[in-house]
């Protein structure tokens, strides 16, 4: 099980940063078979209705006056969550995605807000239709597996494309995941990480989930610390793009882009 996770996750990250041009095809084949998973598990709720005798679980007028707020809201949601992707020149396609973290908007209160949109989304399409399937265990069951599927697929792919960005986002990391991201010896990432914690910039606890895994989180200095030297690299690489001929800027950055994934799968 966990080879094919680390599998999907390299072959997602393989091709998030690789050819435009691979993306580019792959992206509407993904979207749809996404699209077609979320209208199965639609019509599949309102068959097993009909085939178990479920009636609807409310009235007509409270099914119209709670499932609205979820649908408007939802939509709303989604819609925004999309719209930052796209302005960010990416899509909402995992293996298309923008070629920066996007932190603003819903991102800034929610790991994940286009999902969220979809769930409210359901559920509004539950309510309204009165489906017991659809409202009280397909919901359920799919939240629980996109929340499965981001703790273990898309959070981890995200840490290996952002790096530090996302770690500074999600204030915390295992300490397995940092030795695994920067590719070196353990030793090397505990002597790394030592004088950054004795700095104040750094905190190490042990994992909530194991008392023998150890977590790194950032510190309010740590954090401002951060957003200093971003700030800096941001300034740094703006200037060195500026130097490149415009007409050029495209191609030297997608060679640059294969360049330093092909040092990462090397590594």
């Amino acid at each position: 099980m966990k080879a094919l996770r680390e599998w999907i996750i390299n072959f997602i990250y393989k091709i998030a940063t690789g050819t435009k041009r691979i993306r580019v095809i792959l992206t509407p084949l993904v979207g749809f078979i996404f699209f077609c998973i979320v209208l199965l598990l639609i019509l599949a709720s309102f068959f097993l209705d009909r085939f178990f005798g479920f009636g609807e679980f409310i009235s007509k007028p409270l099914e119209i006056a709670i499932s609205v707020p979820f649908l408007i809201t939802g939509s709303c949601l989604w819609l925004w969550s999309v719209g930052k992707f796209l302005k960010t020149k990416g899509t909402p396609v995992p293996i298309n995605p923008p070629p920066k973290l996007v932190t603003d908007g819903p991102y800034a209160y929610s790991r994940n807000p286009m999902l969220t949109g979809l769930f409210m989304v359901m559920a509004g399409i539950g309510i309204f239709f009165g489906s017991i399937t659809l409202t009280f265990i397909m919901m359920p069951l799919f939240i629980f597996m996109s929340i499965l599927e981001f703790k273990y697929i898309e959070e981890p792919e995200l840490t290996k494309r952002f790096g530090t960005q996302y770690i500074a986002k999600e204030k915390e990391l295992q300490m397995a995941d940092l030795h695994k991201l920067l590719s070196v010896e353990k030793s090397t990432t505990t002597r790394l990480v030592n004088p950054l914690i004795k700095k104040g910039l750094l905190r190490r606890d042990k994992a909530d989930h194991d008392s023998r895994a150890v977590k790194l989180m950032l510190t309010k200095e740590g954090r401002e610390t951060h957003k200093k030297v971003q700030v800096c690299l941001t300034d740094f690489f703006q200037r060195a793009l500026g130097n490149v001929p415009e007409k050029k800027r495209n191609e030297v950055l997608e060679s640059v882009k294969i360049f330093i994934t092909a040092i990462k799968n090397s590594a």
